[in-house]
């Protein structure tokens, strides 16, 4: 399976992007500033209410979501190179670790201490 970069992704896509990141602004919002009272600290912010907060998040995730366009497909790309990352009782560990592990000898050495 390829992986598309995100100038790629249909529009509605995009905007979806757009809109879980913003609900997880509002989520925030919602059950961390709202209900431990840390609105107090925050200048121009208005309880249950549009306010500039949410006006300048809904900015910067335009902004970041535009940059993302334009951006250079090779950014958006993984690399082949990154192998994938699989459990194992020891922890993480990559499958090319795992793999070049048995080939240098100073880590067979370290293993085996």
């Amino acid at each position: 399976m390829e992986t598309l970069p995100f100038k790629q992704l249909p529009l509605v896509l995009k905007i979806a992007v757009g809109v879980v990141f913003y609900n997880a602004w509002w989520s925030i919002e919602e059950f961390v500033i709202d209900r431990h009272g840390l609105w107090k600290y925050m200048p121009y912010y208005k309880v249950a209410d549009p306010c500039v907060w949410d006006l300048a998040v809904a900015v910067i995730i335009s902004v970041a979501t535009f940059a993302l366009l334009l951006l250079p497909s090779s950014y958006c790309v993984a690399s082949p190179h990154h192998a994938p990352v699989v459990v194992s009782a020891a922890g993480l560990r990559s499958e090319r670790n795992r793999a070049n592990r048995w080939r240098n000898p100073a880590i067979n050495m370290a293993m085996k201490m």
